[in-house]
């Protein structure tokens, strides 16, 4: 597989703190394309994605969450929602 992306951004509010490590951010990702090769040696027709998402992650709580995201995959699929992740060894 090859993957080129042109333009990734990622900000976010603040520095990483040991006393409040919750940041809020921003990533966006524009005109990556992916490239699968196939079995002898073809590879399949390019597909662009675009990614953009607003969220936030707590290193000290194991959680991370995006308010909103919009992914697309050109001639294939969009979707736009929120989601939520918490991790550890028994997230709840």
């Amino acid at each position: 597989m090859e993957v080129a992306v042109p333009l990734l951004q990622l900000t976010w509010d603040r520095a990483l703190s040991i006393v409040d490590p919750e940041i809020r951010l921003s990533l966006k990702a524009e005109d990556m394309t992916f490239l699968l090769n196939q079995e002898k040696g073809s590879a399949s027709r390019p597909f662009t994605v675009h990614f953009s998402a607003d969220g936030f992650v707590d290193v000290a709580g194991n959680r991370a969450g995006a308010q909103r995201f919009h992914l697309t995959v050109t001639q294939i699929m969009e979707a736009a929602g929120a989601f939520h992740a918490v991790t550890g060894a028994k997230p709840e």
